[in-house]
């Protein structure tokens, strides 16, 4: 897949969690959100801007929203917001969300969203949250990744 500025983003599920070719030994923080419109989703935007930016050596966040929106909406999405980490918005995105899901946390229902994934360097599943969280949750998560 590629984000909105064109860079490519492979993404293997494997039986732990997730590969991510292009940000191996980084910790991950996958953002799973509905769509450019959704009020938490919109509201975790900020805190996961801020994580990015205080752990940039450490980390990488991705969001992947569910809903297919336009070029331009999802740029304009960026901009507003001052988004500085990779996001995608592609047709079926629901459905490799779910599938994601179902594989890494065995959950066959609707996930709400937005919803966050965790990942340590390696790429296993270290934690699944469900609706908007705060800057500090997140320090605390990735913190107590990093002290492992």
């Amino acid at each position: 897949m590629k984000d909105i500025f064109g860079n490519s983003i492979h993404i293997d599920i494997t039986n732990q969690g997730l590969a991510i070719k292009e940000f191996k030994n980084k910790i991950i923080l996958l953002n799973l959100s509905g769509s450019n419109i959704c009020g938490p989703c919109s509201m975790a935007r900020e805190p996961l801007s801020k994580i990015q930016k205080k752990y940039s050596n450490q980390i990488r966040v991705i969001e992947i929203i569910a809903q297919d929106i336009s070029s331009s909406e999802l740029l304009d999405l960026v901009v507003n917001n001052n988004i500085d980490y990779p996001i995608v918005s592609f047709k079926n995105g629901e459905d490799f969300i779910n599938a994601v899901i179902k594989k890494i946390n065995k959950r066959t229902d609707m996930v709400p969203l937005p919803s966050l994934l965790v990942f340590d360097s390696t790429g296993n599943v270290v934690n699944f949250r469900e609706g908007y969280l705060e800057f500090k949750t997140y320090n605390e998560l990735v913190k107590k990744i990093l002290n492992k």
